[in-house]
């Protein structure tokens, strides 16, 4: 007598359901950037003070359009794998 002669046959299940996990495109490069943050203007001129609100203004504005971007990216990702 051998093992496989006294066990009884296995069971017949189901085959298991592989669901694919989806993924996000990968990032433009504009959004993954660093834009450096302007230093504190160096005196409190009239002068120094209007060309550090230009520049930290420029640069809220790039972060600004980052964030859009992102969250635009995000969207565009999550809306190719609805079903």
């Amino acid at each position: 007598m051998t093992a496989c002669g006294s066990t009884a046959k296995p069971s017949v299940t189901a085959p298991i359901k592989v669901v694919e996990r989806p993924t996000l495109p990968p990032a433009p490069a504009e959004l993954l950037a660093d834009y450096e943050r302007p230093a504190p203007p160096a005196s409190g001129s009239p002068e120094a003070l209007l060309n550090h609100a230009a520049e930290y203004g420029a640069w809220c504005g790039k972060r600004d359009a980052q964030a859009s971007g992102w969250q635009q990216w995000y969207r565009n990702g999550q809306g190719a794998h609805r079903e």
